[in-house]
């Protein structure tokens, strides 16, 4: 007998995270089917008899992601909205630390004045120095893109954050190399220092991120909105007479009455009588239609 079961996944940024989640989850014994959202980050999994919660969770965690059960105690909305202030706030602090660093690396390009002590041509030890010192507090914001994008490097699943980490990690590092050679007097590395490179790149990914997760908590407000019109109660044939019960009492093949003015509670079959039906939800037709046993 198969069921359906919804579990939360930790970790995903991207299609090829998705991909790698459901892969994964269907190497388990007793998984029959399995759908990964990346916008609500759940995996919904259709199981047999022979499925294993644990070893589900063990597997989905070898693959580089965490698998866990659903907290009840926030809506999806509330968590998408924790989820949203979280970005914001990455951003905020990273572009605290951008605008000062783009001054520094770029000011004198355009003849911006530059403080003497940190001017590239008089002081170019305290430049880099100055740079470095502003790139690390954005690359330490953004340090899950070096945790998830280098540990999926390393099990040969690389995806975009592999790609992100990669990227700055080697600009910072030729940042570090022309320092040290500057250091050693070799002054005209003034000019090859590519920090500001390094952190541009986390700002717009942590910005781009943050509009998307914007997006997706304004949709899924809009879905619990429609959903709280779903109703909550059904009139139900007991046998004798009718009765309200909890919309989840309801079973197949319960009678159901359904009064003028009513909200249909579920799918299912007219037996007796007829009516006019707003289908404007489903299909967009403003005019109720006529339905009949």
């Amino acid at each position: 007998m198969h069921k359906v079961i919804t579990y939360e996944v930790k970790g995903m940024t991207c299609a090829a995270c998705v991909s790698a989640v459901e892969k994964s989850a269907l190497k388990v014994e007793g998984i029959v089917e399995a759908n990964v959202s990346l916008p609500t980050e759940q995996i919904r999994l259709v199981v047999d008899d022979h499925f294993d919660e644990q070893t589900f969770f063990k597997t989905i965690m070898l693959s580089g992601y965490k698998a866990q059960v659903i907290d009840d105690s926030l809506t999806l909305g509330e968590k998408q909205s924790k989820k949203l202030k979280h970005l914001l706030n990455k951003v905020i602090i990273s572009t605290l630390f951008i605008i000062p660093l783009m001054y520094v690396s770029m000011g004198h390009m355009i003849k911006l004045p530059i403080p003497m002590f940190i001017d590239p041509m008089t002081n170019p030890q305290n430049h880099a120095l100055a740079q470095m010192i502003l790139t690390i507090p954005i690359m330490l914001v953004g340090f899950r893109y070096y945790l998830n994008g280098f540990r999926n490097l390393f099990r040969l699943k690389p995806n975009m954050d592999t790609l992100v980490a990669i990227g700055t990690t080697a600009s910072f590092l030729y940042g570090l190399y022309a320092t040290l050679m500057i250091f050693l007097g070799h002054h005209d590395y003034v000019m090859m220092l590519y920090f500001e490179s390094a952190a541009m790149i986390l700002l717009f990914i942590m910005l781009g991120k943050y509009l998307e997760q914007k997006s997706t908590a304004k949709t899924t407000s809009e879905l619990e909105k429609l959903m709280e019109l779903k109703p909550q109660t059904a009139i139900k044939f007991d046998g004798n007479t009718y009765v309200e019960v909890p919309i989840l009492e309801v079973k197949v093949g319960d009678l159901l009455m359904v009064r003028p003015g009513d909200t249909i509670p579920t799918d299912g079959i007219i037996k007796h009588g007829r009516t006019t039906i707003d289908e404007a939800m489903m299909t967009g037709e403003s005019l109720p239609k006529e339905k009949e046993e």
